[in-house]
């Protein structure tokens, strides 16, 4: 990337497309002199400097630069190669570059929120058994604890059968406390309706992997928990809400009406805290669009997820 020569040098620089390359090439080769250059060493834009004062507030990366990861790093819209050759100053400018990865192999671009989808795609891969685990775990911790609920509804019917179970609520508000020698669990919810079917999952889990679908509306509902687990609280409320999936896995859907929601924890499956409100979400596993915000981040399900105001994504810590 960089030759070692007195008066010769060849560098890369990565900037946005919104940045002209007649302002790159100035700002390069005002600021690249052969003193300021190590032989050897990537550099991430011209002399060194932060990549926002070239990109015009939207930082980019490569790969080893002083700016920028050793790993999996961000993708660049431009890359302009900038070289002196015996007084000879030559350009080159490629666009749409797919950024290499640690272990030197190039992935399919996400442009959405500029890494590899490879890493993304493992990372997943990794939260679900981190999800599963703690499904598992979290069954067996409360398994024979104490349980006091404190229920009443207008209306309530439920059929059990071979393959699952199905129900509904109408008009209900309840309470429940759970105690056990490894953790502690309340919850208070009320709603206007609710209905639920679910199969049975794996024996011995928890029903992991059990198949449900959900409705719910003018619902609310508060949890905490305190457990060998670790500590978690979240509180809810939406005008309607459906769902379906598969319990205990990232393979969850839902979509619902307006809502407000915070949650936080120092828990194995939620170490972060976010708050949000929305006229209109849609969510599939990690990802979410809305018609509203949430902020917030950390670590869900196993996961590194990012709530960036309108949407919701994984992401891949470096």
């Amino acid at each position: 990337m960089i030759s070692s020569g007195t008066d010769d040098f060849k560098a890369k620089h990565v900037v946005s497309r919104d940045a002209t390359t007649t302002q790159v090439l100035n700002r390069g080769l005002a600021r690249h002199t052969p003193k300021a250059l190590q032989p050897g060493k990537p550099i991430c834009q011209p002399g060194g400097i932060p990549a926002s004062s070239v990109t015009m507030g939207e930082p980019k990366f490569i790969r080893g630069g002083k700016y920028g990861t050793s790993k999996t790093s961000l993708v660049p819209r431009d890359v302009v190669t900038l070289q002196r050759r015996g007084g000879q100053t030559s350009i080159h400018t490629q666009r749409q570059v797919i950024v290499k990865g640690k272990t030197g192999h190039t992935g399919e671009v996400n442009h959405y929120d500029g890494t590899t989808r490879a890493p993304q795609i493992k990372a997943m891969a990794a939260g679900a058994g981190v999800q599963a685990a703690t499904h598992i775990a979290d069954h067996h911790i409360f398994k024979n604890a104490e349980t006091s609920v404190v229920d009443d509804c207008v209306s309530r019917d439920s059929t059990f059968g071979n393959v699952g179970t199905a129900s509904y609520d109408l008009i209900q508000a309840g309470a429940s406390k759970i105690s056990g020698d490894l953790g502690h669990k309340v919850n208070a919810n009320a709603n206007l309706g609710r209905a639920d079917a679910r199969t049975k999952g794996i024996p011995g889990t928890g029903d992991l992997g059990a198949a449900f679908a959900a409705a719910e509306l003018g619902a609310a509902n508060a949890n905490a928990e305190a457990s060998c687990l670790g500590v978690k609280a979240s509180a809810t409320a939406t005008v309607g809400r459906v769902s379906a999936g598969f319990d205990g896995t990232p393979l969850q859907a839902s979509a619902s009406a307006p809502s407000v929601e915070a949650g936080a924890g120092i828990h194995a499956n939620h170490i972060g805290a976010a708050v949000g409100a929305h006229a209109g979400e849609v969510s599939v596993g990690p990802f979410a669009a809305r018609a509203g915000a949430k902020f917030g981040g950390g670590i869900e399900n196993g996961v590194p997820v990012v709530h960036a105001g309108p949407v919701s994504a994984p992401c891949v810590i470096q």
